[in-house]
């Protein structure tokens, strides 16, 4: 008998091939500042094993390290429709992931805005990175966002450029400004606490961006 495929997204189908997590809610994230640091540390090891250096974060790059497959809905679609269903491409998703026999295949809606893929492909490496195809009890997709925040947006990084405005953030590492607005604040919490480099992970983490840091500086004129 062949395994079931596990698809991760929060829209179910009629499939009789396919099982589905339902939509998660936020008060049903309930792991609390323990999840928070959950994630922050994935984060963190998933740099640092991926011997990331520069902004903005390559994605292609670390999916193919990874052994991950990505695949735009056109290529997908005739693959694919007959066994999950059409749902999935009637233009309503971003991306989704099939977990099915030890194999991980992201597909991803190549019309959505670059900075919004981003983001929804940071999103499906969370769902990856994190273990969500091991039907662990946590809601998964507000990790997943929380992960693909911290991957294309890592606060020390952010701070030690000295980054000036959500709009530099931005642009800076190739996100939407709505969810650079939404980081910057979370960073300028951080640096009101002084709570940079308090773990050797994001001692770590900083070290293997210090070339890129010192050269933005430079080009961008700060001490």
């Amino acid at each position: 008998m062949r395994d079931k495929i596990v698809i991760l997204h929060r829209v179910n189908s009629n499939s009789q091939d396919a099982s589905y997590w339902a939509s998660p809610v936020a008060e049903d994230f309930d792991r609390g500042e323990d999840g928070y640091y959950t994630v922050r540390n994935a984060v963190w090891q998933f740099l640092i094993d991926n011997n990331v250096s520069y902004l903005p974060i390559d994605l292609d790059t670390l999916f193919a390290r990874g052994g991950y497959v990505l695949i735009p809905f056109s290529d997908a679609r005739p693959l694919l429709a007959d066994i999950i269903g059409e749902t999935y491409f009637d233009g309503n998703l971003d991306c989704f992931t099939i977990f099915y026999n030890d194999k991980v295949t992201v597909v991803y809606n190549e019309d959505l805005p670059q900075v919004r893929l981003r983001f929804s492909l940071a999103h499906e490496m969370g769902h990856i990175i994190l273990k969500h195809n091991e039907h662990t009890p946590f809601r998964y997709d507000v990790e997943a966002d929380l992960f693909a925040s911290r991957l294309l947006m890592p606060a020390c990084v952010i701070s030690a450029c000295k980054v000036q405005s959500a709009e530099e953030l931005a642009t800076l590492c190739e996100v939407s400004l709505s969810a650079a607005r939404s980081r910057f604040a979370r960073l300028q919490q951080l640096s009101d606490r002084n709570m940079y480099l308090r773990s050797d992970a994001e001692r770590q983490v900083m070290a293997a961006f210090h070339a890129f840091v010192q050269g933005y500086l430079a080009l961008n004129h700060r001490a």
